[in-house]
């Protein structure tokens, strides 16, 4: 069996005022903003650059290891040993690239 309730009291201490529907507490004033929205924009010297994502030093760096690998295999073909020069230029690929991702994103 429900029973019914008597209305909460008003609150006094200035917190906000209680209505009589139970759990429902509307507030007397709105609440207060923690952080102050910024005033100033980013300087273009602390803007990134354009092009310094992480895609395109993967790219760069995946790029790189394919063309070796791809040069590798085409004067291995010449030589009749085509796995192992193109083995050799995966590696001689990732250390280029290494070096070419390097040299790109000295500055970021």
């Amino acid at each position: 069996m429900l029973r019914t309730l008597p209305p909460y009291p008003q609150r006094t201490d200035g917190l906000g005022s209680l209505s009589s529907t139970p759990g429902v507490l509307r507030a007397s004033e709105p609440c207060q903003i923690s952080t102050p929205p910024r005033l100033t924009t980013m300087s273009p010297s602390s803007r990134p650059r354009r092009g310094s994502s992480p895609v395109v030093a993967g790219s760069l760096l995946l790029a790189t290891i394919i063309l070796c690998a791809a040069v590798g295999a085409g004067i291995g073909s010449l030589f009749g040993a085509t796995a192992p020069l193109t083995i050799v230029g995966l590696f001689i690929g990732f250390g280029a690239g290494l070096a070419v991702v390097i040299s790109r994103f000295r500055d970021v």
